[in-house]
């Protein structure tokens, strides 16, 4: 990227800084970049922003189409524009249906999951340490994100990249977005396809179920992991009980979450399995609760290696980077890690930063 200060903007396709995708990872690569007073165009080709963090409204629920549970102490929190406000799960991660209630140990099946909650490698993860939600929806999430600032970063939603190059993308039907530099914030498989060579890693499927229940399930909230794999559910949680404003007055909401290939089958026959798996994890009958909805992603989960050989580079070259958390850590906390890094690695090229000292590793 050229060594400038200059903010560009001499047309309205042109900006210092394009990012592609306003998911998590794009949205905080811009607040990053704007905040150190670059001009910044965000592109993504749906019609709304937020990607994993969207959150619907249904009858007086609120209801996340991903499962973002965060570690309220992870520095990549304090990083934030400004606060999010979470709510506790005051029970943290709790292992059941092993001998002796399987919470002495973490049986090495379950660390990938308990990585993903715990936002760290799979070497580390454990059930121990707090686990929170964002207060009312993971949409909060993005409403921080798009905090602070708003005059150098623009979104635009609708806009399809065809290609791209370290000073221009090409969109299909909006022409051609000039800058001095590109990040790529999307999937792995969609920064593939605008870029040959980027690793594409194994993913996990996810399927999220929300269940309304007239009276809340278990005592503290808490997520409960079953150990002993009676179902297809890795983990669930009453959201609502940690939460309030998930769930109408006299209601709760239960969210669930399905992993690998018991993600895939039907929503109805996996519905009905997950209510027998429900009854037992939280000892009531789970067959009247109303199914609200049930949110599917082939590619929720991108797989690590074991051991994990540390967070990939975000800086392809001068003027391209690319982030996301298949270049980190799975999860909120790997989309956010990666592109505050993508954004250092741009700064220390245009010589408005000092580099960093590079965290890891190839490809």
């Amino acid at each position: 990227m050229p060594r400038t200060r200059t903010p560009r903007r001499d047309s309205d396709n042109d900006s210092d800084v394009i990012v592609i995708g306003a998911g998590p990872a794009g949205l905080a690569a811009a607040h990053h970049l704007g905040a150190a007073g670059l001009t910044v165009t965000v592109l993504e080709a749906a019609g709304t922003i937020g990607g994993r963090l969207a959150t619907a409204h249904q009858d007086g629920f609120r209801l996340d189409r991903s499962s973002p549970i965060l570690p309220p102490g992870h520095p990549e929190l304090a990083r934030l524009p400004s606060p999010l406000p979470l709510r506790p799960l005051s029970g943290g991660v709790l292992l059941t249906g092993l001998p002796g209630r399987g919470r002495s140990g973490t049986p090495g099946a379950l660390r990938p999951l308990l990585a993903l909650l715990r936002g760290e490698p799979e070497e580390t993860a454990g059930p121990g340490g707090g686990v929170s939600l964002p207060a009312g929806g993971a949409a909060a999430l993005t409403s921080v994100l798009l905090h602070g600032e708003r005059g150098r970063v623009r979104i635009r939603t609708g806009v399809r990249a065809e290609s791209v190059a370290t000073t221009a993308v090409v969109t299909r039907e909006h022409g051609t977005f000039r800058c001095r530099a590109v990040v790529l914030a999307t999937g792995a498989r969609e920064a593939a396809r605008l870029l040959p060579g980027v690793r594409v890693p194994e993913h996990r499927p996810a399927t999220v179920l929300h269940h309304a229940a007239a009276v809340p399930p278990g005592a503290a909230p808490a997520v409960l992991v079953d150990g002993a794999a009676r179902g297809p559910l890795a983990y669930t949680l009453v959201a609502s009980a940690a939460d309030p404003e998930r769930a109408p007055s006299g209601r709760a909401l239960v969210t669930s979450v399905a992993l690998g290939p018991h993600a895939c089958e039907p929503v109805d026959v996996l519905d009905k399995a997950a209510r027998t798996q429900l009854t037992e994890l939280y000892d009531v009958p789970a067959d009247d609760w109303e199914l609200l909805a049930a949110y599917h992603d082939p590619r929720a989960v991108p797989v690590t290696p074991r051991p994990f050989p540390g967070v990939r580079r975000t800086r392809l070259l001068d003027g391209l980077y690319v982030c996301g958390d298949h270049r980190d850590v799975p999860g909120l906390v790997g989309d956010l890690a990666s592109a505050r890094r993508a954004a250092a690695d741009l700064l220390a090229d245009a010589g408005l930063r000092p580099r960093l000292p590079a965290g890891a590793a190839a490809g």
